[in-house]
Protein backbone atom coordinates (compact mmCIF):
# COMPACT_ATOMS: atom_id res chain seq x y z
CA UNK A 1 0.00 0.00 0.00
CA UNK A 2 1.28 3.85 -1.20
CA UNK A 3 -0.50 6.64 0.86
CA UNK A 4 -0.08 10.39 -0.06
CA UNK A 5 -0.12 12.31 3.25
CA UNK A 6 -3.49 11.00 4.63
CA UNK A 7 -4.88 9.57 1.23
CA UNK A 8 -4.60 6.18 -0.54
CA UNK A 9 -2.11 6.39 -3.19
CA UNK A 10 -2.68 2.82 -4.31
CA UNK A 11 -2.25 -0.72 -3.23
CA UNK A 12 -0.73 -3.82 -4.30
CA UNK A 13 -2.49 -7.75 -3.79
CA UNK A 14 -0.52 -11.08 -3.68
CA UNK A 15 -0.03 -14.30 -2.91
CA UNK A 16 0.75 -18.01 -3.33
CA UNK A 17 -0.60 -20.34 -6.66
CA UNK A 18 0.72 -23.82 -6.51
CA UNK A 19 4.61 -22.88 -6.59
CA UNK A 20 4.49 -19.57 -8.04
CA UNK A 21 4.38 -15.92 -6.68
CA UNK A 22 0.23 -14.56 -7.81
CA UNK A 23 -0.19 -10.68 -8.26
CA UNK A 24 -3.98 -10.99 -7.55
CA UNK A 25 -4.41 -6.98 -7.50
CA UNK A 26 -2.96 -3.59 -8.08
CA UNK A 27 -4.35 -0.55 -8.38
CA UNK A 28 -3.19 3.05 -8.60
CA UNK A 29 -5.79 5.82 -8.04
CA UNK A 30 -6.28 7.84 -10.95
CA UNK A 31 -5.31 11.14 -9.41
CA UNK A 32 -1.87 9.42 -8.50
CA UNK A 33 -1.35 8.16 -11.67
CA UNK A 34 1.94 8.30 -14.11
CA UNK A 35 3.97 8.97 -10.72
CA UNK A 36 6.07 5.51 -10.97
CA UNK A 37 3.42 4.40 -7.66
CA UNK A 38 2.14 0.97 -9.60
CA UNK A 39 5.74 0.17 -11.16
CA UNK A 40 7.06 0.60 -6.86
CA UNK A 41 4.39 -1.26 -5.74
CA UNK A 42 5.41 -4.28 -8.54
CA UNK A 43 8.82 -3.95 -7.94
CA UNK A 44 8.46 -3.86 -4.48
CA UNK A 45 5.89 -7.43 -4.22
CA UNK A 46 8.47 -9.34 -6.66
CA UNK A 47 11.04 -8.51 -4.40
CA UNK A 48 9.37 -10.01 -1.51
CA UNK A 49 8.65 -13.54 -4.05
CA UNK A 50 11.95 -13.24 -5.04
CA UNK A 51 12.93 -13.56 -1.30
CA UNK A 52 10.82 -16.09 -0.12
CA UNK A 53 12.19 -18.25 -2.96
CA UNK A 54 9.38 -18.52 -5.85
CA UNK A 55 11.40 -18.72 -9.49
CA UNK A 56 8.27 -17.35 -11.06
CA UNK A 57 5.47 -14.84 -10.67
CA UNK A 58 1.92 -14.91 -12.27
CA UNK A 59 -0.81 -12.49 -12.79
CA UNK A 60 -4.56 -11.91 -15.06
CA UNK A 61 -5.14 -9.28 -16.68
CA UNK A 62 -6.82 -7.08 -19.46
CA UNK A 63 -5.51 -7.34 -22.58
CA UNK A 64 -7.40 -4.50 -24.01
CA UNK A 65 -6.67 -1.88 -21.41
CA UNK A 66 -3.12 -0.01 -22.38
CA UNK A 67 -2.11 0.49 -18.87
CA UNK A 68 -2.40 -3.30 -18.18
CA UNK A 69 -0.66 -5.56 -20.21
CA UNK A 70 1.44 -3.57 -21.62
CA UNK A 71 2.69 -2.27 -18.02
CA UNK A 72 3.52 -6.05 -16.69
CA UNK A 73 5.31 -6.44 -19.82
CA UNK A 74 7.52 -3.44 -19.31
CA UNK A 75 8.50 -5.44 -16.07
CA UNK A 76 9.36 -8.38 -17.86
CA UNK A 77 6.19 -10.19 -17.98
CA UNK A 78 5.20 -12.24 -20.82
CA UNK A 79 1.87 -13.85 -22.07
CA UNK A 80 1.36 -17.65 -20.97
CA UNK A 81 -0.45 -19.32 -23.19
CA UNK A 82 -3.74 -20.91 -22.21
CA UNK A 83 -2.24 -24.79 -23.03
CA UNK A 84 0.71 -24.24 -20.76
CA UNK A 85 -1.36 -22.92 -17.32
CA UNK A 86 -0.48 -24.27 -14.35
CA UNK A 87 -3.65 -26.36 -12.98
CA UNK A 88 -3.83 -23.69 -10.28
CA UNK A 89 -4.06 -20.51 -13.01
CA UNK A 90 -6.44 -22.71 -14.93
CA UNK A 91 -8.60 -22.33 -11.20
CA UNK A 92 -8.08 -18.98 -11.17
CA UNK A 93 -9.12 -18.37 -14.95
CA UNK A 94 -12.22 -20.59 -14.11
CA UNK A 95 -13.05 -18.87 -11.12
CA UNK A 96 -13.17 -15.46 -13.44
CA UNK A 97 -15.11 -16.63 -15.78
CA UNK A 98 -17.47 -17.62 -13.04
CA UNK A 99 -17.63 -13.94 -11.78
CA UNK A 100 -18.39 -12.76 -15.21
CA UNK A 101 -15.10 -11.52 -16.35
CA UNK A 102 -15.12 -11.23 -20.07
CA UNK A 103 -12.58 -13.83 -20.95
CA UNK A 104 -11.94 -12.87 -24.12
CA UNK A 105 -10.37 -10.19 -22.88
CA UNK A 106 -8.20 -11.70 -19.98
CA UNK A 107 -4.62 -12.83 -20.30
CA UNK A 108 -2.35 -15.15 -18.32
CA UNK A 109 0.78 -13.89 -17.87
CA UNK A 110 4.11 -14.98 -16.21
CA UNK A 111 7.88 -13.71 -15.45
CA UNK A 112 10.91 -15.10 -13.97
CA UNK A 113 11.97 -13.97 -10.44
CA UNK A 114 15.87 -14.22 -10.60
Amino acid sequence: MIASGHELAGYLMAGVLGADFHIQQMDVAPEHGRKGLGRALLRHALEQGRARGHQRAVLSTLSDVAWNAPFYASEGFREWPAQDWSAEMREVMAAETAAGFPMELRLAMQRALE
